[in-house]
């Protein structure tokens, strides 16, 4: 390059600002997203290398780090040994790069909006194909090694399951593929060969009549729709629903069972079942059976109470659904054993307890605290019950 450029001096020139750039890059880029990944604990044993220090919360020891793995590799004072290395490694990074552009373009999130005037997806594909045929090019050997490291990382990553979140594009192609099954849905005709048993369960909290919830999954067998429906006579705010919603699907996980759950509030009985019935659902994924328990205790409690039980069937039958009413000795509801914060929460509650569970539950809930950590003990304290 020196004997046909213009001027030899600035080959050299340009070799050393490019070593220098890379250099401090390395230097100062990496420990801080070196950092960033042991805060985030996605691999053991190098939390210790998260910890900032200073105001700017500088890692210091991620630097150090850096310094002693670039001093290693220049100890070797063989270029030609580790190029292939390192340049097979940056060239992996540009590819998952370009890949990533053109799957967020694929899946199209909102908060993807490229503004580059000549950006295009397929692009950003061809350069992440580029990316991969010139590791190879360059050693297979070498890129075969660099895609098995890769692989060995994310591997890790899937199997500890961290509790972050990044907003993946992922999510958001599992959102636009869940979308457009739904829609395809809609222009298959209905025969009777692929019939599905969509189940509406009026169980309420779904720990607290476990015993619907496991008949309609011995009847779906996880192949088909299982929605829990609770009818609650207060009027719950969004935290109040919130965790419901965490303590109902945490349980749902621990029993295994892949089912929905949706609370309606500020309802009797029949006006809830109703509205439960006839709103939830989209597109031919609704319920097309409720499934409820058998009023035990029909014969001593209100008319009123009596009549809206025959309404819900009444009009479930009007609708064309079916219904199956579960009977077992004993009866369903083992919510007594179940408590929601310090107090015990049954169907039979009225109006004041349900709103001096309310007030417990917002403070058995702070503002700062995970609802996750909520629902998981719970759910743990339940399970303990029932042993007992």
């Amino acid at each position: 390059m020196e004997l046909v450029s213009a001027w030899g001096l600035l080959i050299y020139l340009g070799c050393f600002a490019a070593t220098l750039s890379s250099a401090l890059a390395s230097l100062v880029s990496a420990p801080k997203v070196f950092q960033a990944l042991c805060n985030d604990k996605l691999y053991p044993y190098i939390e210790m290398f998260g910890k900032g220090y200073g105001k700017n919360n500088e890692p210091v020891r991620g630097y150090v780090l850096t310094f002693i793995i670039a001093m290693i590799f220049i100890l070797v004072a063989e270029l030609n040994a580790i190029a292939p290395l390192i340049s097979n490694f940056f060239l992996a990074a540009y590819a998952l790069i370009n890949f990533s552009t053109f799957h967020a373009s694929l899946a199209k999130p909102v908060g993807w909006r490229p503004t580059f005037k000549y950006y295009n997806m397929w692009l950003s594909l061809v350069g992440s194909i580029l990316c991969v045929a010139v590791m190879f090019l360059i050693s297979w050997v070498t890129a075969l090694l660099t895609f098995a490291a890769i692989l060995f990382l994310y591997m890790v990553v899937n199997y500890r399951k961290p509790d972050v979140n990044w907003g993946s594009s992922t999510q958001a192609q599992t959102y636009k593929n869940a979308l457009t099954s739904v829609q395809q849905l809609n222009n298959v005709d209905e025969h009777v060969k692929n019939y599905r048993p969509q189940i509406m369960v009026l169980c309420g909290m779904p720990s607290s009549r476990p015993s619907l919830v496991d008949f309609a999954y011995l009847i779906t067998k996880q192949l088909s729709l299982i929605v829990c429906g609770h009818i609650v006579k207060a009027n719950l705010n969004i935290r109040q629903r919130a965790a419901l919603r965490e303590k109902a699907y945490s349980w749902l996980l621990i029993q295994k069972i892949k089912g929905f759950y949706c609370a309606v509030d500020d309802m009797n009985f029949e006006e809830g079942a109703k509205a439960l019935l006839q709103a939830y659902g989209v597109g031919k994924l609704r319920p097309n059976i409720l499934l409820m328990g058998f009023k035990e205790n029909w014969a001593t409690c209100e008319s009123a109470d009596r009549e809206q039980y025959f309404n819900v069937l009444h009009k479930a039958l009007d609708m064309h659904l079916s219904i199956c009413i579960l009977r077992v000795p004993g009866g369903l509801d083992f919510s007594k054993t179940i408590t929601f914060g310090d107090e015990t929460l049954s169907p039979s509650s009225n109006q004041s307890d349900l709103s001096k569970s309310k007030s417990i539950s917002n403070l058995s809930i702070p503002r700062n605290q995970s609802y996750t950590k909520v629902s998981h003990g719970a759910s743990m304290e339940l399970m303990y019950q029932q042993r007992l």
